[in-house]
């Protein structure tokens, strides 16, 4: 049930070490449908085993975005109506499969006043049957204060406002054809000259709609009444239906689905060339700016920060890429700022062949 149904929690009210209640899911056939149909995230390895262990991994594993949304309804839930997600990460340290058990957990960690805010810092893991911490995740919440204090609305870094919302993507920078790299450091020194470029920007086809949260919140069993009852939000600070703090943006653009796009959607793209071509998402972050609202038009950015090379078991040269993803409305206001870290690497088999 809901926080935002019953009494707000005060700022007054937490210690560090307290709980923040989780829940436990069973990954079975139907949770997999539900969650690929919630995240418009339609990479093969997310729901077929063979194509997922000829890329070197045990089975089909669960979207960053599954973690990320039921780590979202723990801190909504226990942070209540009022109360608002300023940053919120996690690592994929290890995978969940289908037949695993995962348990979502957490507590408050720090309790403290910055710049006049009245904020938490609350550490959450989701674990498997095997006692095995899969994904580690942090966040910084904002939370009411008994002597009136409110949260308000988080201003971004001129990094990011200086960023024009409308417009074409940076100059490509020159870079050497794949033919002519020989060696995972020529593919990486070819790959840091685009560490800077931003892409041009995409306006989604629809605006933020009801039926989409709704399917993201039965991915994540949240009922809370702000996401789902138009008649309950209106009277909200809000003055309306918003997203989750952790709703998926990622894949809204790409709509309709195409013969040529639909095996693509959920596949990460790069404009740089790599060794191997099979990716995976390590770790995801986001800040939330503004509330997102039923009937709002979206425009995004991509830009890279970072590419390094860092072994994974499956890859000695496995390729790490940074980039930052920024959203804004229709009013030209940045709601979210969303940094992932993804690997892309080769498989046990190419990675044979090149030595």
């Amino acid at each position: 049930m809901s926080t935002s149904k019953n009494t707000q929690r005060f700022w007054e009210d937490v210690k560090e070490g307290d709980e923040i209640p989780g829940q436990t899911i069973y990954i079975d056939q139907t949770e997999i449908v539900i969650h690929v149909g919630a995240t418009q995230n339609y990479d093969k390895v997310h729901f077929d085993r063979e194509y997922t262990q000829a890329g070197g991994h045990a089975d089909a594993f669960m979207h960053t975005t599954w973690y990320n949304g039921n780590f979202g309804k723990m801190l909504t839930e226990y942070i209540g109506i009022d109360g608002w997600i300023k940053k919120q990460s996690q690592q994929m340290r290890r995978m969940n499969h289908p037949g695993d058990t995962t348990t979502f957990a957490g507590k408050v960690v720090r309790k403290y006043q910055e710049n006049d805010e009245f904020l938490l810092d609350i550490e959450m893991w989701a674990g498997n049957q095997r006692e095995e911490v899969t994904t580690p995740a942090r966040a910084t919440v904002a939370i009411p204060s008994k002597n009136g204090w409110k949260p308000g609305f988080p201003v971004p870094s001129e990094e990011y406002t200086k960023i024009t919302p409308i417009g074409p993507a940076s100059e490509a920078p020159n870079t050497r054809p794949r033919s002519e790299l020989k060696t995972p450091e020529d593919f990486l020194n070819e790959a840091k000259k685009w560490i800077g470029w931003e892409s041009e920007s995409t306006t989604f086809t629809y605006p933020m709609e009801h039926d989409p949260i709704r399917r993201f919140c039965h991915m994540t069993k949240d009922d809370n009444p702000l996401y789902l009852d138009p008649t309950y939000a209106k009277d909200t600070r809000f003055g309306g239906v918003i997203c989750p703090p952790s709703y998926h943006l990622t894949y809204r653009e790409f709509w309709p689905p195409t013969e040529e796009n639909t095996g693509k959607m959920g596949s990460p793209s790069f404009e740089f060339e790599t060794p191997g071509d099979h990716p995976a998402n390590l770790s995801s972050e986001e800040e939330n700016f503004r509330p997102i609202y039923v009937g709002d038009v979206i425009t995004s950015k991509k830009r890279y920060e970072d590419v390094y090379i860092k072994p994974l078991r499956v890859d000695p040269d496995t390729f790490w890429i940074t980039s930052a993803t920024i959203y804004w409305n229709q009013k030209g206001e940045i709601v979210r700022i969303n940094r992932g870290t993804l690997v892309k690497h080769r498989t046990p088999e190419e990675v044979t062949a090149s030595n």
